[in-house]
């Protein structure tokens, strides 16, 4: 009888996706920790079918793999599957481990702001984000409504869990890859942690926060 050993107890499950083009199912991933280590264990799997559509045969390949810090586990399993897999294993095993929970709530925060936009029609410079007709935008005619959006923010964040601690000012007002201006920054605190996020306004008058990824502390 063939046996593959592991040392240590396990904090995370999931079925990771290979990359796009294979034609495999996807990797049952199990990860494991002991006070010194790091083991991804997987097994690889394969099915085939006949012309009615039931399996005739498959294998299974079960490997492991032994890393030395949280880190060196997520670039492995971002090399190796797909986008958003790493994510997929910290929201299995976060409750189960400190040092995945660290690595977690930046990673949780941030898909958080993603889904904190606000839009205002009274702040939009066009009709659509790349392409419309040009619109008056009212709203940037009053005075000190840069700060207004930022309060706006700060209030939602609220309504979604987060505290907020502070409005940090608009220290560089240098545009995005997408030339969104700053508005501004906000301190905030949830999951046990403090971050930091940036406000921005895009052409369309949508009001976003994303994630200063230097601003993050337990």
């Amino acid at each position: 009888m063939d046996q593959l050993r592991i040392d240590g107890w396990g904090v995370a499950q999931a079925d990771l996706e290979r990359h796009r083009g294979s034609a495999e199912l996807p990797d049952r991933c199990w990860l494991f920790r002991s006070p010194t280590t790091w083991t991804l264990g997987t097994m690889r799997r394969s099915v085939r079918y006949d012309d009615a559509d039931l399996p005739r045969a498959g294998s299974a390949t079960i490997t492991s793999r032994t890393f030395s810090t949280v880190a060196e586990v997520a670039e492995e399993v971002e090399r190796t599957y797909i986008a958003g897999a790493w994510i997929e294993l910290l929201d299995a095993g976060y409750e189960h481990d400190a040092d995945l929970y660290r690595a977690w709530v930046p990673e949780r925060i941030r898909r958080d702001f993603h889904g904190a936009s606000i839009h205002r029609k009274d702040l939009a410079l066009y009709t659509g984000l790349f392409a419309g007709e040009a619109v008056p935008a009212p709203g940037r005619q009053l005075r000190d409504w840069e700060s207004e959006a930022v309060e706006q923010m700060a209030a939602h964040l609220v309504t979604l869990g987060f505290e907020v601690l502070d409005e940090r000012p608009a220290v560089d007002d240098t545009p995005n890859d997408w030339g969104d201006p700053l508005l501004g920054g906000l301190r905030v605190r949830r999951y046990g942690w403090e971050a930091t996020g940036v406000v921005r306004i895009d052409a369309a008058g949508e009001v976003f926060i994303r994630l200063d990824p230097d601003a993050v502390a337990g």
